[in-house]
């Protein structure tokens, strides 16, 4: 294994470290449940759903963990304290585009379970795949991107 990759693996067992139970869930009740918010809880409640699937793949859920350990983590890229949620802002842009590696996964049934663990305010008919009505070839191009940081995490 070449040092770069060790680097990023020892990176991701960094923030992995962070996520248990209580973490995900002391972070979520902590959060403003503001319209604002809504797209980072429903981002995080459907990653954490898709973790205790039973039926989501091992590799899967390491992604999963990784991303919502670096969630939790205060102090990442934007700490979580500046202003304006503009903290979490790389939080989030981690777990949409682990969310989208991993949509093959989220089936309506795990749609439900999301639904009902969001606070009143967060729930509704927003769709949880953003690009579901983008350009063929804007997802063709989207899907490769992914791919490789998907390459380069694993």
């Amino acid at each position: 294994m070449d040092s770069l990759n060790l680097e990023k693996k020892m990176e991701q067992k960094r923030y992995e470290k962070f996520f248990s139970e209580s973490t995900f869930w002391g972070k979520i009740k902590n959060l403003p449940t503001t319209a604002p918010f809504c797209i980072l809880l429903r981002t995080a409640v459907s990653l954490y759903v898709l973790l205790k699937e039973s039926n989501t793949p091992i590799a899967t859920k390491s992604i999963i963990v990784f991303s919502l350990g670096y969630f939790i983590c205060p102090l990442d890229c934007l700490p979580d304290f500046v202003p304006f949620g503009i903290g979490f802002s790389d939080d989030l842009a981690l777990m949409a585009a682990v969310l989208a590696s991993v949509y093959s996964y989220l089936s309506e049934d795990i749609q439900e379970k999301v639904q009902d663990i969001l606070p009143e305010i967060c729930k509704g008919e927003i769709k949880l795949n953003p690009a579901a009505n983008a350009d063929p070839e804007i997802q063709k191009k989207t899907k490769r991107i992914l791919k490789r940081k998907k390459e380069t995490i694993l």
